[in-house]
């Protein structure tokens, strides 16, 4: 699942860049959106900050005035739209912070078969006339001149009036794009929007609004124990509070850098190391800046001077095996740094497009690894992952053991981790497959006796690109018959080893036919090959 934080700040830079490494460091992969609400302009200005920790800073930001932010949300929701496509976007608080890793799965298991649901909040029922929420009151009193307008829509009486709090509400990007949609088309609502005196836009008109256009207004699965309105809390309160697992989130935190509050969270993050670890996340467009960007149509200057080209984007290994560690399967640390290698090096001298391949993907352990790769490098690829998800895992010669179907599991970790659009997903086994792409890695790791191997690796060698790679896992004494086709194939010459680490095994194409008896010696060998230890499956 693909998740943007929506962050509207307005003072304190050091408390700006104290929520932008909290955020990184308890989610590596969701974009940091922030929203300048202030009146000024220079709040922003430390980019290389915010390019290093991938914070996006919004390019036209409007003055927001409190209790009316629903305009910087809508902002937001256009800009990322574009520039930082989602599945959810969060709304946090500049006097929000984060508390543990695990969130956006935590939402993507709320949604998971919720179509139909538009906001998650704090509170998903209508709001009575004899409601105590004040937001909600004031709306009330205002029905007459909401009703010509709600008799618009079906049950639209039964839809006013909505009401959540703000901080770490989540809307969906159906229900931000109808939102945009109806903000930006409808006179109706517009002449509403010059008269209305209701206060807290956001919490109010927005959940509303979202009832309204036919999408449910459900409750977050995070708590809201510590996320209030105008609360102190105390140390003691908040280490309580984090031994509760859905308590995600902490509001409010004073907006002082040194408060004890932020220390202690800072500590029990240990002190946001994992912020500087972590793999930015990939844009899908380049984004527009208002203040340096020329117009469309501006000559350059006699002096210009031809743009640098852009750096290389990072590939940082730790946030991919925090992503894997997370997911069921047996690809060990080691295994999954020497496939990171092996994919980044194809991605990297392979001619783009790219096509990577997986054999058995099970519960998609080495898919994870795979897809964060591409992503890492913004690469041009797709990983194309081939399973019947029947449940069956070991060797034909040997024992095979069967569990329960993976098909929901896998799915399940593909969107958790935000990869729908890097994976494409075959339920099939391997020779069922009806194949023409170029290949620029092939991983093997479905069933691991001498003929499945076989087959599985005669269905596509010949589409493995010059330069392409083969891995296979489980590369073992306990798996001869891998062991076996793997040692004829290099002998065969058509494949050289690269590297091997634990029990994976990589072997390449070379760009030229290597000659007939001659060795050719393997570029690059980051790990020592070493017998793999005895592994117990269950």
């Amino acid at each position: 699942m693909r998740n943007v934080y929506a962050c509207l700040v307005h003072e304190q830079p050091a408390c700006i860049r104290d929520l932008v490494r909290n955020l990184r460091a308890v989610d590596p992969a969701s974009p940091i959106l922030l929203y300048n609400g202030s009146q000024n302009p220079d709040l922003l200005a430390d980019r290389p900050f915010f390019d290093r920790y991938g914070a996006v800073v919004h390019p036209a930001p409007k003055p927001m005035h409190w209790g009316r932010l629903h305009g910087f949300a809508l902002d937001c929701m256009r800009f990322a739209a574009t520039h930082l496509p989602f599945d959810v976007l969060t709304i946090v608080d500049s006097d929000q912070l984060a508390v543990r890793p695990g969130y956006v799965d935590r939402i993507a298991e709320a949604l998971a078969g919720r179509p139909d649901v538009g906001l998650l909040g704090n509170d998903p029922a209508r709001q009575s006339p004899a409601t105590t929420i004040p937001p909600a009151r004031v709306a009330h009193r205002e029905a007459g001149l909401w009703r010509p307008f709600l008799r618009r829509f079906p049950r639209g009486a039964e839809a006013f009036v909505h009401w959540t709090f703000w901080p770490s509400t989540v809307f969906t990007a159906a229900a931000a794009a109808a939102l945009v949609e109806v903000f930006d088309t409808d006179a109706q609502l517009q002449a509403l929007m010059q008269r209305t005196r209701i206060w807290a836009t956001e919490e109010v008109l927005l959940p509303t609004l979202v009832a309204l256009l036919g999408f449910q207004v459900a409750r977050s699965p995070c708590s809201y124990e510590v996320v209030q309105y105008r609360t102190a809390y105390t140390v003691p309160r908040l280490r309580h509070a984090l031994r509760q697992p859905d308590v995600f989130w902490v509001h409010p935190i004073p907006r002082d850098e040194h408060h004890a509050l932020r220390a202690f969270i800072r500590t029990t993050l240990d002190d946001y190391a994992a912020a500087d670890t972590a793999a930015l996340p990939a844009l899908d467009a380049p984004l527009p800046d208002a203040a340096t960007e020329p117009p469309l149509d501006a000559e350059p200057g006699p002096d210009a001077m031809p743009a640098p080209p852009p750096a290389p984007p990072l590939l940082r290994t730790l946030p991919i095996l925090d992503r894997m560690r997370r997911v069921e399967g047996w690809l060990e640390d080691d295994e999954a740094d020497l496939l990171i290698a092996a994919t980044a090096e194809a991605l990297r001298t392979l001619p783009a497009p790219h096509t990577l391949v997986e054999v058995g993907s099970y519960c998609g352990r080495s898919t994870v690894v795979l897809g964060s790769v591409v992503q890492a490098l913004r690469a041009r690829a797709t990983v194309v992952a081939i399973d019947p998800h029947e449940g069956l895992v070991g060797a034909a010669d040997q024992s095979l053991q069967t569990g329960a179907p993976t098909l929901d599991r896998f799915r399940r970790t593909i969107a958790r981790n935000g990869l729908d659009d890097v994976v494409e997903l075959i339920q099939a086994c391997s020779f069922d497959v009806d194949w023409d792409r170029p290949i620029s890695l092939l991983l093997i790791d479905g069933l691991h006796d001498y003929e499945n191997v076989a087959r599985d690796v005669r269905q596509f060698e010949a589409h493995v690109v010059p330069g392409g790679f083969i891995v296979f896992h489980d590369y073992a004494a306990y798996y001869p018959g891998v062991q076996r086709f793997v040692d004829e194939l290099l002998a065969g010459g058509t494949f050289r080893r690269v590297a091997c680490a634990r029990s994976l095994m990589v072997v390449q194409r070379p760009v030229a036919p290597t000659p007939a008896g001659r060795s050719r010696p393997a570029e690059a060998t980051p790990h020592s090959a070493q017998p793999a230890p005895p592994r117990v499956r269950t």
